[in-house]
């Protein structure tokens, strides 16, 4: 079984203008974003120039600014099991900034900060 303990997985772009975005990250590196799917119109996929699905694009709403979320790129990395990850970085002084969550067809997720 392969393990994916400290691989970086997925990336999300947090923008309050995903519109403007995707306009600039497909012009200058190629990329194909989109602004939303399905039912979502807050979140997109990012597909790089190769074909490879690579993060998304997660449209900030004023209520999330309002409560300090900022325009960002959050990077996702792997570990073999988050409540025992989340325990540890939280033992060592780092922050849960979004409780563990199961996200279907995606597997378990937490969101932290090391300060």
């Amino acid at each position: 079984m392969t393990t994916v303990q400290g691989s970086w997985l997925w990336y999300d772009l947090m923008s309050p203008d995903p519109e403007g975005s995707k306009a600039f990250y497909d012009t200058v590196l190629g990329w194909t974003m989109t602004t939303g799917h399905g039912e979502s119109t807050d979140y997109g996929f990012i597909t790089a120039a190769d074909g490879a699905m690579v993060g998304g694009l997660l449209r900030l709403t004023s209520d999330m600014t309002d409560h300090g979320a900022r325009p960002c790129w959050v990077g996702y990395v792997g570990v073999d099991d988050v409540d025992a990850s989340l325990a540890a970085i939280t033992a060592a002084g780092g922050t849960m900034l979004m409780p563990p969550r199961d996200v279907p067809m995606a597997g378990r997720i937490a969101m932290v900060a090391d300060c």
